[in-house]
């Protein structure tokens, strides 16, 4: 394995762990509104 090809798989691995965070982020951000409009339902 040459140099480039290393950084270039760690630029590959950076992108892959910052796109999974995103992803991450708007699951949790849209399983958070479901959960609050669930208790609004119970709690009304």
């Amino acid at each position: 394995m040459q140099p480039s090809d290393y950084v270039r798989s760690i630029k590959f691995i950076n992108v892959g762990i910052n796109n999974y965070q995103s992803l991450l982020s708007k699951l949790k951000s849209v399983f958070k509104r479901r959960l609050n409009i669930k208790n609004r339902d119970l709690f009304s």
